[in-house]
């Protein structure tokens, strides 16, 4: 009697063991192919909800062929925040990022998950329960915004591991060559007229009216929201937002260049 019921422990570890291995292994090969993972009502049961697990997962429940521009904006930042942690040791190991788009075969898992609208992103971990109550769901109203590094901050307090978000090159291009500019000007000036221009209070106008301009271009609201650069969509690039409560930097660049 005891033989069996080791072996029978023995057998239940055993299949819990390959199960597991099954679903990492399974984990980690698309996303090193596909970076972020996309789930249907199938594998998202299966890979998500049905116990056991060994990783966390954070899901972004999105509408994206929808008319909805704020999922198209969060489709965006929840890759730039993938390819961030893309390529990090340690605990990132096990920390996955998936997409269920309700349109992808994904009604019975937004079911699932007692989600009717979009976008919305949960996190799933070992520890998660199989009741409603128990999946963790963003607030973006206390989040303070849509942002990957926003949500890089949600993941840190959630999981302890620590995302830093990268920055597109791009936008590191146009930081440098204003950087440069601003450089060469200033170089300029003191070979032209020495240091009294520091003095001169036509150019102290001139910079007043420079920074009021910089603000109106929406640099301020650029620092607190940390918009994208620019949107990359199916048709090309996007450098001007459709909304009027959404702008990507270039935006802000053009404004502020025409206003000169």
């Amino acid at each position: 009697m005891i033989a069996h019921l080791c072996f029978f422990v023995f057998a239940v570890t055993r299949v819990h063991s390959s199960l597991l291995d099954k679903k990492y292994g399974d984990m980690v090969r698309w996303s090193l192919n596909h970076g972020v993972i996309s789930f249907d009502d199938t594998n998202f049961s299966f890979y998500v909800r049905e116990k056991p697990i060994n990783y966390s997962i954070i899901i972004l429940l999105n509408a994206v062929e929808r008319d909805c521009d704020i999922c198209r904006r969060l489709n965006d930042e929840f890759i730039r925040l993938q390819t961030s942690a893309k390529g990090f040791g340690g605990e990132n190991k096990s920390l996955f990022f998936g997409v269920l788009d309700v349109d992808n075969n994904a009604q019975k898992s937004f079911m699932d998950v007692n989600v009717d609208t979009a976008p919305v992103v949960i996190h799933i971990s070992p520890d998660t329960g199989s009741k409603i109550s128990d999946i963790d769901y963003v607030d973006f109203n206390t989040l303070g915004g849509y942002s990957a590094e926003h949500l890089a901050k949600w993941i840190y307090s959630r999981t302890g591991i620590k995302i830093s978000i990268k920055k597109s090159p791009l936008f590191i291009i146009t930081i440098c060559t204003s950087g440069l500019l601003g450089l060469i000007v200033v170089f300029y000036l003191m070979r032209l007229i020495g240091y009294s221009f520091l003095f001169d209070k036509t150019i102290w106008a001139y910079g007043c009216c420079m920074f009021s301009l910089l603000m109106i271009s929406g640099v301020m609201w650029n620092i607190i929201r940390k918009p994208p650069l620019l949107h990359n969509s199916e048709n090309g690039l996007v450098f001007v937002h459709n909304s009027s409560n959404y702008q990507f930097l270039v935006e802000s660049i053009v404004v502020a260049t025409l206003c000169l």
